[in-house]
């Protein structure tokens, strides 16, 4: 039997840790609901710690709007099928009011679950109250297992990846003339994907060395930047004039 092998990224590895400790964290402080501990443990998970904060945060939030209405609106009426629908529209606009649309759905969640699925006998208050505090204890282990997992593996990775990278791009710009516009687009391609992970890396919280790593790397790709936009125009013009123009142009910048 032929054995398919399985490229699993540190993104999967460090989901999957974030759902075990969870749900251990939740059974060891009794917590009522792992389930939403678990959840908002994913739905935070990214792929640098940053970016974590912010998926957190729209969780959070998102929580307590559904949370704080649905409390409000069930004391009024619970169950209430007008009550509900207003409420909804509550919530989309309070969200994208504050500029976080991400926060609408598990605000929306939160609140039906107050008005129609909670029993008369469960507060409103405290259901709500916990269901702020589950989010927050997820969003919370999400982020300390991004930032506490080979941090500097992927700074190491991308490190790797361009100091290969770079004769290719070397290559590309010495080769003009006789580039083809497709290959040129995969390099082009690289070179911007390459560029955006770099200043992801950048902004999240790592050692001073990485830091220092992803700055020259930073300071060299922006070197390539102009270069590479001129060679596109050069490669993607029909008419010969400018063509030739843009060639002239960019002969004398290399």
């Amino acid at each position: 039997m032929k054995i398919i092998p399985m490229n699993i990224g540190l993104r999967t590895i460090k989901t999957a840790l974030a759902v075990s400790f969870s749900i251990f964290l939740s059974q060891l402080l009794n917590l009522e609901y792992p389930y939403f501990v678990a959840m908002t443990a994913i739905i935070s998970m990214d792929r640098t710690a940053r970016l974590s904060i912010d998926m957190g945060r729209n969780r959070v939030i998102g929580t307590l709007i559904g949370a704080l209405i649905g409390i409000l609106f069930a004391t009024i009426d619970q169950g209430n099928p007008w009550l509900a629908g207003i409420g909804i529209l509550i919530i989309i606009l309070i969200s994208n009011k504050l500029n976080l649309p991400g926060s609408i759905t598990v605000g929306s969640f939160v609140f039906v679950a107050i008005m129609v699925h909670i029993s008369s006998d469960v507060s409103p208050f405290f259901y709500g109250l916990h269901r702020t505090l589950d989010s927050l204890f997820g969003a919370l282990i999400a982020f300390v297992v991004n930032i506490s997992v080979m941090p500097g593996y992927l700074v190491k990775r991308l490190n790797e990846n361009l100091n290969g990278f770079y004769p290719v791009l070397n290559l590309t710009i010495r080769q003009y003339e006789t580039l083809d516009i497709n290959d040129f687009n995969s390099v082009y391609r690289q070179f911007n994907d390459y560029l955006q992970e770099a200043q992801l890396y950048k902004n999240d919280v790592i050692s001073k060395s990485s830091h220092k790593t992803l700055n020259e790397h930073l300071t060299k790709l922006m070197t390539y930047e102009l270069p590479l936009k001129k060679l596109e125009l050069y490669l993607s013009s029909n008419e010969e004039e400018l063509k030739l123009v843009l060639k002239n142009n960019f002969s004398q910048t290399l």
